[in-house]
């Protein structure tokens, strides 16, 4: 089926096992840069949004990670993993660690992120 005839309320198609690696790379770097150290989930958004939000690619492609990982799935103990060695915050399952990206990837205004090369 084409991109043109896929049911738009279809869920998205599984991604590769690269894109899904890679998503992760993303997704733990930004982690590590922003929420490593503060425990403050706002303070560290704030400095998230300030430092990438002019940088719309980074930003974008930052935006597209999250989204992927959040929606995927993966080996149990991977999401927890990710939030707990990466971040300030402890998550009890993978559960609550995806909870816990959507707060961070709203709190940063992730969900505002615009591929601008699109645009033109």
């Amino acid at each position: 089926m084409s991109p043109e005839t896929r049911d738009p309320d279809a869920p998205p198609a599984p991604s590769s096992p690269a894109a899904r690696e890679a998503a992760l790379a993303t997704v733990r770097d930004y982690l590590e840069r922003f929420f490593k150290v503060e425990r403050d989930i706002a303070v560290s958004a704030d400095e998230a949004l300030l430092t990438v939000g002019p940088h719309w690619r980074e930003r974008w492609k930052t935006a597209q990670a999250f989204r992927l990982v959040m929606r995927e799935d993966f080996p149990p103990g991977t999401l927890k993993s990710l939030v707990d060695d990466h971040t300030s915050m402890l998550a009890p399952d993978d559960d609550h660690a995806r909870e816990t990206l959507h707060v961070i990837f709203t709190m940063s205004s992730l969900h505002g992120a615009v591929d601008h090369d699109e645009l033109d």
